[in-house]
């Protein structure tokens, strides 16, 4: 399962964000951003649980996340 995570974080702390992200999860790509949301990441996992769960410890951290949004691939190839 793939999913894109929309990370607002705050105020210089982009780069705890990502340190944090890569301990917890299988991160395939990971772009930091100007605009709404200061970080995309694209992860892979096998399990929902285990998104969800990072995810939650994520915002339960004090690592700087104050927002994530996150995308869930429907699955479907489209040549990519």
């Amino acid at each position: 399962m793939r999913a894109f995570l929309l990370i607002v974080a705050s105020a210089g702390k982009e780069d705890d964000v990502l340190s944090s992200l890569m301990e917890r999860l299988q991160v395939v790509e990971l772009h930091k951003l100007y605009g709404v949301y200061d970080v995309i990441a694209v992860v892979d996992t096998d399990n929902p649980r285990e998104l969800s769960n990072a995810i939650t410890g994520l915002l339960d951290d004090s690592n700087g996340v104050i927002y994530i949004e996150t995308l869930v691939e429907r699955g479907e190839d489209y040549g990519s």
